[in-house]
């Protein structure tokens, strides 16, 4: 079919025969559209302005000089809704309605993009009605996107963000031929428990020790990465989890939590759209038991605190990284790891206040720094002191990745403390002797006849194997 072209009315000239010819301009503007969603205060409003309209029958401009709220009550949460004006028996009609099958935010619907009439300039999904929006509704029922349609061409400009999507905070503006406006990184501080919102751009998050940071969805942030530093000098550790998807790192593999004990110490993960794997990991990778007091050096397994507790067993996810003391003893440290098997408590960075380590049946108070006191346990009835346990270090690998070695002191001090001498074979009755258990675990095993010492000076001297004093393991990764 042929182009067809009217002229302008002719002033004066076209008595009686102008409307059409008028018309036809008045037609240019039918695709016009001034107005636009937006949020204040949490409450969604359309704009004042104009939009033309054409539904088959009648030409109409409906305009508003003051901006009007809408309800989005009857919409269903975690899709895409439409909205619509159009004229009824000469009354304005707003028609707020949820697109089913569209539940995707980092997609625009079809329905939409598919639904713009060049004749008219707009997007129209029914015949009637004119589509000078799109709302995303995340889970909570509440608006977490708005893209507006662009008057008189195919286009549209706006965003959404939400909880249920791999692409979650997701910008467009978009023309006749579609591209996207990528969202820069961000870094924030934290000093609270932080949980990572889903995201369309890589994050930063310098954290204070003794709080959680908590990865979003793997399988929702696909080649996101995210990047945790432990902002802060203190005791407490950063403790890093997800909401779905393992963590992968030098730490070990496949495993639910991971730790930053040193201040400016840091780590990447970035998601494969199933869990998330190391990008950078500058931490260094360590084992402190902390001191623990022993009453005979001699064929003793020196390893890490390990607490049999009574009671229900805990939840891992619920205490790992948080700091747990007697309340007789008032030893404490941090808790590393848990088996709700056996029910041991893993503990490293042990602070050692009583010669029995722990006491026989105390109460054993488990807090973190922002919600205080989180459980309490009772210890397994015994001391915990000259106890034979392994060191317990979580590493996930094999004793040929990393380094282990022994200290004694008598007092506890650092200018008191001797290096253990390590021995080859087994039937050697001086020093101690590190096995591998398996890979999360090492046995630090004394001789049978006394221990040899590394002195501070560099000689060597025999200590006696029923002395008693402290001893200290420590696992640094390679």
């Amino acid at each position: 079919m042929s182009d067809i072209a009217t002229r302008q009315a002719l002033n004066g000239g076209d008595a009686d025969v102008w409307a059409p010819f008028e018309q036809a301009q008045n037609h240019l503007a039918i695709g016009s559209h001034t107005r636009y969603l937006y949020l204040l205060g949490g409450a969604l409003y359309l704009s004042a302005g104009m939009s033309g309209l054409y539904d088959g029958s009648q030409y109409y401009n409906i305009s508003n000089a003051a901006a009007r709220s809408l309800n989005i009550a009857s919409l269903t949460a975690s899709l895409w809704a439409t909205v619509e004006l159009s004229v009824v028996a000469g009354n304005v009609v707003t028609t707020l309605t949820s697109l089913l099958g569209f539940n995707n935010p980092a997609v625009i619907p079809t329905t939409f993009t598919g639904a713009y009439d060049p004749t008219k300039g707009g997007h129209y999904i029914t015949g009637t009605k004119r589509c000078v929006a799109l709302l995303w509704i995340n889970a909570a029922g509440q608006v977490a996107g708005i893209v507006n349609a662009v008057g008189g061409v195919n286009g549209y400009s706006g965003y959404s963000t939400s909880d249920n999507a791999s692409l979650v905070n997701y910008p467009w503006f978009q023309i006749d031929t579609s591209f996207t406006i990528p969202q820069s990184a961000t870094t924030v501080w934290k000093t609270a428990n932080y949980t990572i919102p889903n995201q369309a751009a890589d994050i930063t998050v310098y954290c204070t020790g003794g709080r959680t940071v908590t990865l979003p969805s793997a399988v929702l942030n696909a080649y996101v990465s995210c990047r945790v530093i432990k902002s802060d000098d203190n005791a407490w550790w950063v403790n890093i989890a997800s909401v779905a998807g393992t963590l992968s790192s030098r730490e070990g593999n496949g495993v639910t939590q991971a730790t930053i004990r040193r201040v400016n110490d840091e780590i990447t993960f970035v998601s494969d759209g199933s869990n998330w794997y190391v990008k950078s990991d500058n931490r260094r990778l360590y084992i402190d038991s902390g001191w623990i007091y022993t009453t005979s050096m001699t064929n003793r397994q020196l390893g890490t605190i390990r607490i049999t507790h009574t009671g229900s067993a805990l939840v891992a996810a619920n205490i790992i990284g948080m700091k747990i003391a007697g309340a007789t003893s008032t030893s404490y440290g941090w808790i590393t790891a848990y088996d709700n098997v056996n029910k041991y408590i893993y503990v490293r960075d042990f602070v050692n206040n009583s010669t029995n380590v722990l006491t026989s049946g105390e109460t054993l108070n488990i807090t973190n720094v922002d919600a205080g006191a989180v459980t309490s346990t009772t210890n397994e009835a015994a001391n915990w002191v000259n106890k034979n346990v392994p060191v317990w270090h979580n590493f996930g690998i094999g004793m040929d990745k990393y380094n282990m070695y022994a200290l004694w002191s008598s007092d506890k001090t650092e200018t008191n403390d001797h290096q253990l001498y390590p021995v080859t074979l087994t039937s050697d009755p001086y020093g101690v002797v590190p096995r591998g258990v398996d890979t999360n675990s090492t046995l630090m095993q004394s001789a049978t006849s006394g221990t040899f010492i590394m002195e501070n000076n560099g000689g060597r001297s025999v200590l006696g194997g029923s002395i008693a004093g402290y001893y200290k393991v420590i696992a640094d990764l390679l």
